[in-house]
């Protein structure tokens, strides 16, 4: 769903630590990867959300009922912390140092703030292994993600893309909403392209229900 992104085993495994950007009420994404790697240290940036502003939520088509409060004491303790910050130009770099400034995967969704974090993320390539990533104001030909995207192009391949369905499509097939995932390419051993990228077994709708836009590349 929303804190949903797909992601390389591969790159996972080569990561040490996962900088989060952006809570919201669903940090499933840091919980799937402290599964797979307990050990890795997780720091989660957002000033927005706190354990007392989170609420018993209920969503029985879907998530069912849900003391969040609980579930973010539960989470949030040992190597996992959360930062009640906002990131940015600022503190980024010092986000990194705080994680030992080792392979560092990213993961963000901080409501079009991520534009000016992309010309940092480009001079520390070395240090990030790859980003999951909502980018927003995407419809249209946008050219400001056009320009970010190719920036990081120079480091990173697009190894995965999904269309946040809880938003409008435009006439082209773009959402104003795009999840990307980008991978270092120095841990890339593939060198065909993927050209059928949903990929029905991984890839959930945004919005539970209704249908999602299948892209494919001739």
């Amino acid at each position: 769903m929303d804190g949903g992104y797909l992601v390389p085993r591969g790159v996972v495994e080569q990561s040490q630590a996962l900088l989060s950007l952006g809570l919201g009420d669903d940090w499933t994404f840091d919980e799937d990867w402290h599964t797979l790697k307990p050990n890795d240290a997780i720091h989660m940036y957002d000033a927005s959300v706190s354990k007392e502003s989170l609420a018993v939520r209920i969503n029985r088509s879907v998530r069912g009922h849900l003391n969040l409060s609980e579930m973010y004491e539960q989470f949030f303790q040992d190597n996992r912390c959360h930062i009640k910050q906002h990131i940015g130009p600022d503190n980024f770099a010092n986000a990194l140092e705080q994680l030992g400034n080792k392979n560092i995967f990213i993961k963000m969704d901080i409501e079009n703030a991520e534009y000016g974090l992309i010309d940092l993320i480009a001079e520390k390539h070395q240090l990030i292994t790859g980003i999951a990533m909502e980018w927003h104001g995407c419809n249209n030909r946008n050219q400001r993600w056009k320009d970010a995207v190719t920036k990081l192009q120079q480091y990173y391949d697009i190894v995965h893309l999904h269309g946040n369905n809880h938003v409008k499509i435009d006439a082209d097939g773009i959402f104003s909403c795009m999840e990307l995932t980008h991978v270092r390419k120095d841990l890339i051993n593939a060198t065909e392209l993927r050209k059928q990228i949903y990929l029905p077994d991984l890839d959930y709708s945004n919005v539970h229900g209704k249908d999602d836009t299948e892209y494919y590349f001739e």
